[in-house]
């Protein structure tokens, strides 16, 4: 009766070797041969295997990648392609003008780099010659006119010697070495750590100007100057978390950059 139904369904029939899968494929009535046919991007190469009574197939994206997936998935839709549709832009993202060639400040764009958060990446390249990606929306409001290195160098070059908020005229060079030694030195004691620790946990780690729950670098600002106060150094009510992006918003405020 099995070799009957076999030979009678033989066309529209895949047999796996195994008798045991065999045999449940016959309790299942057939498992129909999809080999060839589309979804998607996806086409049906061959049969793989059988289990927990569903059957999975080898299939080739359009892209070129190579993945197996279970037939129901295929013939609902919801598997259409390997993956790489997903990295794809789409709503706002894929509707943007495209930036390619365009510049921006000493930023050229050389081309699409994908999304992140639904949001348009770009390749660029700084006048000196480095690479890196930036978000559409920095580069069209003029967030980002450099990469990262010379935008450092130039806000470096703000902060360097007299234009430096903390200049004192009365030290001499020997002084402001010895000064910048003892500050280490400050940063670097128990007791330090322990006021900024301390800090941290009573803010549960969240930035108290933005709000983010911070999982990077973590900053304990003075409140009242350090210089200024020497008695509130390490008074808790003086201190506050802040994540180091709205840290140097509040030095660059105060610098009057």
């Amino acid at each position: 009766m099995i070799n009957s139904y076999i030979h009678q369904h033989m066309d529209s029939l895949i047999y796996p070797e195994n008798p045991y899968i065999l045999r449940m494929c016959i309790m299942d009535k057939r498992i129909i041969d999809i080999t060839g046919m589309k979804f998607g991007r996806l086409t049906v190469e061959s049969y793989s295997h059988s289990g927990n009574r569903r059957t999975y197939w080898n299939c080739i994206c359009e892209c070129g990648n190579h993945i197996v997936v279970r037939g129901d998935l295929l013939k609902s839709g919801n598997t259409k392609s390997c993956g790489c549709i997903t990295h794809e832009p789409r709503g706002k993202a894929h509707n943007r003008k495209d930036l390619t060639g365009m510049r921006f400040g000493e930023m050229e764009v050389l081309g699409y780099a994908g999304t992140k958060l639904k949001k348009a990446m770009w390749l660029c390249v700084c006048s000196c010659g480095r690479t890196s990606i930036v978000f559409s929306h920095n580069l069209l409001t003029g967030k980002t006119v450099n990469c990262p290195i010379c935008g450092y160098k130039k806000t470096s070059a703000k902060m360097t010697g007299e234009l430096n908020p903390h200049w004192d005229p009365t030290l001499t060079d020997e002084q402001r070495k010895d000064r910048i030694d003892r500050i280490d030195r400050v940063m670097d004691s128990p007791e330090y750590r322990k006021w900024r620790w301390t800090i941290f946990r009573r803010d549960d780690f969240t930035c108290q100007m933005c709000g983010k729950k911070i999982s990077g670098t973590l900053e304990a600002h003075h409140i009242k100057s350090w210089k200024e106060y020497p008695e509130s150094r390490y008074d808790i009510d003086n201190g506050v978390t802040l994540c180091e992006e709205c840290h140097k918003k509040i030095h660059k405020s105060q610098a009057g950059l």
